[in-house]
C-alpha cells in the first residue's frame, strides 16, 4: 500500500515499522488513566456517541494473518462505544468464517463475514458500507493497524452531515496529498488521498460515490480502482490527520514496483472531474450525487490522534510554506504540479516534514519529537482535545526543549474551550527530563461555570519569538491521580 514520496527526489527515507500485538508501554503510562477510567467526571460532546455507531470495513486478499490481529485489536473494550460490528470481506478464493476468527476473542455477533465470488478490490470497501446499519464506517487496508481510540477520536469530528471523510495519512503520504491539493478556476477544488491507512465516512457518502460511479457508467476496471477516484471526485480537500498507525507489512502487496505505481497514477480521475466540472451548468437539475458543488476552504489545522490514549493533538502552526501555488489551469496536471511542488519545496524541508510531524508529539515516545519548520510566529497555537468534556482539573504534561520551556512560560496565553477560546489562569512548572529535554506540567484548575462544558485546552503565542516549536510529548490527565512536578520556573 506504501507509495513512497521518496520515489519523487529519491530519498531514501526509512519507514520505521513496529508491529503491535502486545501492548507496548508508553513514557505517559505512569501518568495516564486508562481510556475507560474516571467515567463520572466526564460527559460526552456532541458529536461523541454514547453507542456504537460505526462499522469497521476490512478486506481480506492475502494477509489472514494480519486480518486476525486488526479484528483483535478493534474488538478491544475500548470500542464498545464506537464500533459495533467488523465487516469482513474477503476477495481471497480461500473461504473464511467465524471459526477462522475464533482467537481473537470477537464475539460471532459482532463479526460479519462475506465471501465474494470474485475479487472486486478496493470497489468491495463502498459495497461494504452500502449494506451495513451503522451510519458511519471505518475502512483501512490489511496490512496496517490503527487502535480503536484512534477510531473514537475520528468520529468525534465527523456527523451524518459531512462533506468531508477524515484520512489517516503517514508523514510521507501528508506530504504527497499536500501538493496534490489543487483549485482550478472557481469550481473545481480537490486533492488525493488514500483510504486504507484508516478512513471514517458518512455511509451515505459511500452510497453516493457508487451511485456516481453507476450513472457515469464507467467500466469495470475503473469501479475496481475505487480508492484512486473516490477524494477526487468528491471536489473538496478531505480532512487529513497525521497517522501513528503501526505498519504490518506480509502477504502480497497490490502495488507493487514500477507497473503498479503506473497504474496508480492512471487511475487518479482528475480528467473526467475536470469533464464533469466543465459540464456542471448542463448538470444542474438532475440529481449529481457525490460531487462536492459548494466548497469552502477549511482553516488550515494539523491534526494527529493521540497512540494509546483518547485524545487528540493540533496545531495551527504552519508546516508548508504559506505561498505554495495551488492554481492550476487544468486538473489532469494534478501529478506534474506535485512534482514541482516537491523539487521547490526541496530536499532538505522534506526530510523534516517527514520526521518531525505533528504524531511525533503523541506517540509515547520522547525520542521522537514534533518540531516547527520555521521560529514561532504570533498567533501559533498547540492544542490538545480531550475528546470528552471534562469537570476534574486536569495536568496537561509537555516534554520539550528548553526553547519552548521559555515560550510557554513566557509568550503564551492559556485557553480552554467552551462555547468559544476562554482564558485561563494555569500553574506552570518544570523539571528535568532527559539530556536537553524538560517535562513541565500546567495545572488547569478552570472556573466553577466551565465545569462540564469544556473538553480542550490550547497554548496560544502572544508575540513572535526567535525560537522554534519543539514538542517531543503531550498528555494530559486528572490532578488527583498524580503529584505535581515542584520544580518552578
Amino acid at each position: 500500500m506504501f507509495h513512497h514520496l521518496a520515489s519523487f527526489l529519491a530519498i531514501p527515507f526509512a519507514i520505521i515499522a513496529i508491529i503491535i500485538w502486545k501492548e507496548p508501554r508508553y513514557i505517559f503510562d505512569t501518568f495516564w488513566w486508562s481510556v475507560e477510567d474516571d467515567v463520572p467526571s466526564r460527559t460526552h460532546l456532541p458529536n461523541v456517541p454514547s453507542h456504537a455507531d460505526t462499522t469497521a470495513i476490512i478486506l481480506n486478499w492475502s494477509r489472514l494473518p494480519n486480518v486476525l490481529k486488526i479484528v483483535a485489536t478493534l474488538c478491544q473494550p475500548q470500542s464498545e462505544n464506537t464500533i459495533s460490528q467488523i465487516f469482513i470481506w474477503n476477495n481471497s478464493p480461500h473461504k473464511i468464517n467465524h471459526t477462522t476468527f475464533a482467537e481473537t476473542g470477537c464475539p460471532s455477533e459482532v463479526l460479519r463475514i462475506h465471501n465474494s465470488p470474485t475479487n472486486l478490490y478496493f470497489q468491495a470497501r463502498f459495497l461494504a458500507c452500502e449494506q451495513v446499519s451503522t451510519p458511519f464506517c471505518f475502512i483501512q487496508d490489511d496490512d496496517y493497524l490503527v487502535r480503536p481510540e484512534t477510531v473514537r477520536a475520528m468520529r468525534s469530528h465527523i456527523t451524518e452531515q459531512s462533506t468531508s471523510s477524515i484520512h489517516l495519512l503517514p508523514p510521507f503520504e501528508m506530504l504527497s496529498s499536500q501538493f496534490r491539493t489543487m483549485d482550478v478556476g472557481s469550481d473545481l477544488h480537490t486533492s488525493f488521498a488514500w483510504l486504507g491507512y484508516g478512513t471514517l465516512i458518512p455511509r451515505k457518502m459511500a452510497k453516493d460515490f457508487l451511485s456516481l460511479l453507476q450513472q457515469l457508467n464507467v467500466s469495470d476496471e475503473i469501479t475496481k480502482m475505487a480508492d484512486n477516484y473516490f477524494t477526487v471526485l468528491r471536489n473538496s480537500i478531505p480532512e487529513m490527520w497525521f497517522d501513528n498507525g503501526v505498519e504490518l507489512g506480509g502477504g502480497q502487496p497490490f502495488t507493487v514496483g514500477v507497473e503498479g505505481d503506473e497504474r496508480n497514477k492512471h487511475h487518479i480521475a482528475t480528467q473526467m472531474l475536470n469533464l464533469l466540472i466543465s459540464q456542471r451548468y448542463s448538470l444542474q437539475g438532475k440529481d449529481v450525487p457525490f460531487i462536492n458543488f459548494q466548497y469552502t476552504r477549511s482553516p488550515s489545522i494539523s491534526r494527529a490522534p493521540c497512540m494509546g490514549r483518547l485524545c487528540i493533538f493540533e496545531t495551527s502552526i504552519p508546516l508548508l510554506p504559506l505561498d505554495v501555488p495551488s492554481l492550476a489551469p487544468h486538473a489532469e496536471e494534478m501529478l506534474s504540479l506535485e512534482a514541482t511542488r516537491m523539487q521547490t519545496f526541496g530536499r532538505d524541508r522534506i526530510e523534516h516534514y517527514i520526521n518531525h510531524p505533528p504524531s511525533h508529539a503523541v506517540d509515547g515516545q520522547n525520542e521522537t519529537c514534533f518540531k516547527s519548520p520555521e521560529h514561532a510566529k504570533e498567533g501559533d497555537w498547540i492544542s490538545l482535545d480531550l475528546v470528552q468534556l471534562r469537570s476534574d482539573p486536569i495536568s496537561v504534561y509537555m516534554i520539550v526543549d528548553k526553547s519552548t520551556e521559555a515560550i510557554l512560560s513566557q509568550s503564551c496565553l492559556f485557553e480552554i474551550f467552551t462555547d468559544d477560546w476562554a482564558s485561563i489562569q494555569a500553574s506552570f512548572a518544570c523539571s528535568d527530563w532527559d539530556i536537553g529535554l524538560r517535562l513541565c506540567s500546567l495545572v488547569i484548575q478552570h472556573p466553577r461555570q466551565y465545569e462540564n462544558r469544556w473538553g480542550k485546552f490550547r497554548a496560544r503565542l502572544r508575540e513572535s519569538v526567535e525560537k522554534g516549536w519543539q514538542i517531543c510529548e503531550i498528555w494530559a490527565r486528572d490532578m488527583g491521580r498524580v503529584g505535581l512536578l515542584t520544580s518552578q520556573v
